[in-house]
């Protein structure tokens, strides 16, 4: 009988085969009988297994970690390819051989024989960082992880997993170092560092400020460590920073036990998950920088203060204006609550109030203490400074009690003021509470004293020399007028005469308009106006009958005379124009030069009218005087002629003028 068989039946081989012989027939086979087991169920499972185990190789095998499988010898059984590329060794060259061999350095052998004796009996599963040899002698560092592989409670091959940790390593101490770097240079700094959570309060602190201790800030907020106002103003930066998520740097100013420092902040914020969870800063101590700054900018402002001092000295001859300014900069920039100047008379050797800043009443004008009297007075006699830092203590030095009283000071410091080997005064500088000044303090208040001694000089030269110059005018205008009486009596006949037009002339000047020292030139001018006849023979000059053609031209020449005479006095060259252009005329008839128009000096053309109108005024030997009308219609018939008619204009203002203010004294 056929029995069908399923497909894809798995039988083991035959092992034993047994005929059949026919039962009707003694002795002959009839058929062989065959005894097979169905092994399909077992022969699944090893492919199965198989399968699994290649799928187990093809993981390891692309494994980004290194595997390899030693034997209980110690020799690599198994080489991934993640293990070639860390030691360099192929799986061939690997295969078989101890790692001694291989990758373990001489001087780890005997710590990793201990490992390996102790993983044989399944005592452990180590892990462990292994500095090892690549195939080029590279040393790097490895993360190991070894596990016993059993088989029946046997160790019979260990797994090792490993990963090259060492650009891991360096990278890690790299970053050691850094942080250990980072640790010493802010402990050498002036630069703290620390976190603050929400609420301000101080959550983590990297190097403590020398005021505070770590254990003092943690925990706490800014008003619980500082004066209300510095917190204040640092709860403002943060609070700016937690609200708008921006970083913040600013200067802020704190005080820490009396003692004020500067600081620069800068604040950033912490985020998490998008949040602003609190605050990251650095704090600069920037006090030396912020002082060094003041001091600079404390220079700056006196050096200003000199050259205000220098600007006013140059631009001003009043001693009092000078010394106003000089006082008012010494309370500024020296910060004194008051401070006088005394000025020394000579005559009598007392101090003299000049100038004053910052006292309450009057009492510093009051006495005028003498030379080797009271605190000032000995200050001019020894001529050195002399500072008192207790008034109260020293009030029997201070003459002035009264002042001390009344003013409520303190402290003084008095200063000679010396220029040009001579005491000129003292200057005075009260303060009305305790005050202990440095010594770039004094030298500065030197520099002002001196400046203020120079001022003084200065004015009292200038003053010396201008009494010397307006005595030397007063020399030359005594002598000027001397000429101009001299010449009247030479010319009998033109007595009074320069006198008269003078007068007049600067009356006339002055409806022009002109300057006070061009009257004056055009004053000295006028009494000069014929100085020039002192050249012209008296047998010309005072002949009674009519001059001839030749007389004429000599005295024509008394203009060009006047010229040579006064032309090197330099003190009165701006007086030339009349005595040499007076006989100009404004149509160019006139002499010596025979300008014309305006190129006559304005003062001649002025003086021209003036000399014409005396002249005919006055009775000459050889005719009467003429009448007033009569000059005036002349000098009007002569405008635009002989004389400038806007010259003839003011002259007729001035006489109008002239006649209402005498009208109006009688």
């Amino acid at each position: 009988m056929n029995r069908a068989f399923p497909s894809k039946k798995w039988f083991p081989p035959f092992r034993s085969t047994n005929p059949v012989a026919d039962t009707d027939k003694q002795a002959n086979t009839c058929g062989i009988r065959v005894v097979s087991k169905d092994v399909t169920d077992c022969k699944r499972v090893e492919d199965a297994l198989s399968k699994s185990e290649a799928r187990l190789q093809l993981q390891v095998d692309r494994m980004p970690i290194g595997c390899i499988v030693w034997d209980r010898e110690f020799r690599v059984v198994q080489w991934n390819p993640a293990a070639e590329d860390i030691f360099g060794f192929s799986a061939a060259e690997a295969m078989g051989r101890h790692s001694y061999d291989l990758i373990v350095p001489r001087e780890a052998q005997p710590q990793v024989d201990r490992v390996w004796q102790s993983l044989l009996q399944a005592d452990l599963t180590a892990n462990s960082l292994n500095e090892n040899v690549t195939k080029d002698g590279r040393v790097i560092l490895c993360d190991w992880s070894n596990t016993p592989l059993t088989d029946d409670g046997t160790v019979a091959a260990v797994l090792s997993m490993i990963q090259d940790v060492t650009k891991q390593a360096q990278a890690d101490d790299a970053l050691r170092e850094s942080q250990a770097r980072f640790r010493l240079v802010l402990q050498d700094s002036s630069i703290v560092v620390f976190d603050q959570d929400r609420d301000l309060r101080y959550t983590k602190i990297y190097n403590p400020n020398p005021a505070f201790s770590e254990q003092e800030v943690l925990g706490k907020r800014d008003e619980q460590l500082l004066p209300a106002e510095d917190a204040a103003a640092l709860t403002r930066i943060k609070e700016q920073v937690l609200r708008t998520g921006l970083p913040v740097r600013e200067e802020v100013r704190t005080t820490v036990g009396g003692e004020a420092f500067f600081q620069e902040l800068k604040a950033e914020p912490i985020y998490d998950d998008g949040e602003v969870i609190g605050l990251a800063c650095a704090s600069m101590d920037i006090s030396k920088r912020k002082r060094a700054e003041m001091r600079i900018q404390n220079q700056l402002e006196r050096l200003a203060a000199l050259r205000a001092i220098d600007l006013s000295i140059a631009g001003s001859t009043d001693v009092r204006l000078v010394l106003n300014v000089i006082v008012a900069e010494v309370v500024k920039q020296l910060r004194v609550d008051a401070t006088s100047i005394l000025l020394l008379s000579q005559d009598n050797q007392t101090l003299r109030y000049a100038a004053g800043y910052g006292f309450r009443g009057k009492s510093i004008e009051m006495g005028s203490p003498r030379v080797g009297e009271g605190v000032a007075g000995r200050v001019a006699l020894k001529q050195r400074a002399i500072y008192i830092s207790s008034l109260e203590e020293d009030v029997k030095e201070f003459s002035r009690a009264a002042l001390m009283q009344a003013e409520a000071f303190v402290t003084y410091y008095g200063i000679p003021l010396v220029a040009g080997g001579r005491v000129q005064g003292v200057l005075e500088m009260y303060q009305r509470t305790g005050f202990q000044p440095d010594q770039e303090w004094f030298d500065f208040a030197q520099s002002l004293a001196g400046q203020a001694a120079i001022a003084i000089e200065n004015a009292r030269l200038f003053d010396g020399l201008h009494r010397s110059n307006c005595e030397l005018i007063l020399a030359y205008d005594a002598t000027i007028e001397g000429w101009s009486r001299a010449l009247d009596l030479r010319d009998k006949e033109t007595e009074g005469h320069t006198h008269r037009v003078s007068e007049v002339t600067q009356r006339v000047a002055i409806v022009a308009g002109i300057g006070e020292a061009e009257i004056a030139d055009i004053r000295r001018g006028a009494l000069l106006h014929d100085i020039g006849k002192m050249g012209v023979p008296d047998s010309i000059l005072l002949k009674p009958d009519k001059l001839t053609d030749e007389e004429w031209d000599i005295m024509r020449q008394h203009p060009q005379f006047a010229f040579e005479m006064l032309s090197p006095i330099a003190f009165l060259r701006p007086a030339l124009d009349i005595p040499y252009c007076h006989h100009e005329k404004w149509d160019g008839s006139g002499y010596p030069q025979g300008l014309k128009g305006e190129h006559v000096p304005f003062a001649a053309r002025l003086f021209a009218v003036v000399d014409v109108w005396d002249a005919l005024s006055s009775a000459r030997p050889y005719r009467e005087a003429w009448s007033e009308e009569r000059v005036y219609e002349h000098i009007r018939a002569q405008a635009g002629t002989h004389f400038d008619p806007k010259a003839v204009e003011l002259f007729f203002q001035a006489m109008t003028a002239e006649n209402e203010d005498q009208r109006a004294v009688d």
